[in-house]
């Protein structure tokens, strides 16, 4: 698990998704799940992780530092993108509130008519079939 949130620090310091994209082309048998769906660059993220089967997400603290901002609705979009797979819901506790992050996510994915069958694939199934415990549909 990679933390991909591009807050001050990280974009002072050079945050690139390049460099991310870059680490799992070189390693192609290593599962690497981008934190945070890689914030604002979710995007950028989104379309190089289509040429990557190796690279997941989970969209946890992005959907809440985000809110009411047009990031929310591209990190929906590269969801949908995505066929809702290799994408999944994290709280980012301890950090924070899993209620709130959990009932704010579920309104989020209300709000954007996610279906129960994508509902079920983001908050759990493809975890699942991430840990093998699930096989591919």
């Amino acid at each position: 698990m990679i933390d991909a949130f591009p807050d001050g620090d990280w974009l002072t310091m050079g945050f690139d998704p390049l460099k991310f994209m870059s680490l799992a082309r070189k390693s192609p048998k290593t599962k690497i799940i981008i934190a945070h769906f890689g914030g604002h660059r979710c995007v950028d993220f989104m379309m190089m992780a289509k040429r990557l089967p190796n690279v997941y997400f989970d969209c946890s603290y992005s959907l809440l530092y985000y809110r009411g901002s047009s990031v929310t609705q591209n990190i929906i979009y590269c969801m949908q993108s995505m066929g809702f797979n290799r994408v999944f819901y994290g709280s980012d506790y301890p950090d924070r509130s899993i209620n709130d992050s959990l009932d704010f996510s579920l309104v989020e994915f209300k709000k954007f008519g996610i279906n129960d069958d994508n509902l079920r694939k983001i908050m759990g199934g493809n975890f699942a079939k991430l840990l093998g415990l699930r096989n591919e549909e």
